[in-house]
């Protein structure tokens, strides 16, 4: 599995589980995040952060396999003044669509958490934090 083939997977059950929520999501390098004040988008909205790290060597020899990893931060956002419910089902919503879901070629999700941020400008924002693993083989 390459690094795109891991992040697109996992976009997948992503898209797959706030679909139905209605609310808006910025997937990277794609949508610019919405602006910062409730006035100018009143409804929830999540933002999808991706970013590798460091890996491992697990076979030296030819062809050589290759243990990635990468974090997924996932902020839901939601307007201040609306209470704490809401993101917290969104991130819960997020949760519950990677933890514990099959997908291809050996990607597993780890680590998966809600983190309570607070506020942010007019946001009151929860993280949704996974940890991934997959195999690369050249």
């Amino acid at each position: 599995m390459t690094p795109e083939q891991a992040i697109d997977a996992v976009c997948v059950k992503i898209k797959a589980a706030w679909d139905p929520t209605g609310y808006r999501i910025v997937w990277p390098n794609i949508d610019d995040e919405p602006a910062g004040d409730t006035a100018n988008v009143p409804a929830p909205w999540a933002r999808i952060i991706f970013r590798h790290v460091p890996g491992t060597q697990a076979i030296s020899s030819a062809p050589r396999l290759y243990t990635r990893r990468f974090r997924l931060t996932a902020e839901v956002r939601i307007p201040i003044g609306t209470g704490v419910a809401l993101g917290y089902s969104l991130a819960t919503t997020l949760l519950n669509g990677l933890e514990g879901v099959s997908m291809p070629n050996g990607l597993w999700a780890r680590g998966a958490r809600i983190e309570e941020v607070g506020r942010d400008g007019a946001w009151w924002l929860h993280w949704v934090l996974v940890a991934f693993t997959y195999d690369e083989l050249h």
